[in-house]
């Protein structure tokens, strides 16, 4: 039996890396496909709009709806109040007295 220690090292093994780099345009335009999704998603939602707010008028028209209301017609009705005077010197108000402590001066020494 061996001590797991008494095993040599495998050599290090040589890997063999390759970097690509690529300078050709493969990265142009991409602002542009943006803003062009963007627009017609603008658009779209535009037109959507557009057309459900005006959608809904011609159609009563041409089924003849009625929508106008009938006359209502209700009596005049006068109120008549009568003239109300308060005479001050007969009310009894309470006496209110406030007092506050003086305040104190502030501190401004350090």
């Amino acid at each position: 039996m061996s001590d797991y220690r008494d095993v040599p090292p495998e050599a290090p093994r040589e890997t063999e890396r390759t970097t690509v780099i690529e300078t050709g345009g493969g990265r142009d335009g991409g602002g542009s496909t943006i803003a062009i999704v963007a627009l017609v998603l603008l658009l779209g939602l535009a037109a959507i709009v557009f057309f459900m707010l005006r959608g809904g008028g011609k159609e009563a028209d041409k089924i003849g709806v009625n929508v106008s209301l009938p006359k209502v017609e209700a009596p005049n009705i006068n109120v008549n109040l009568p003239d109300v005077k308060v005479d001050s010197s007969k009310l009894k108000l309470p006496d209110v007295d406030v007092k506050t402590a003086p305040a104190e001066p502030a501190n401004t020494s350090k």
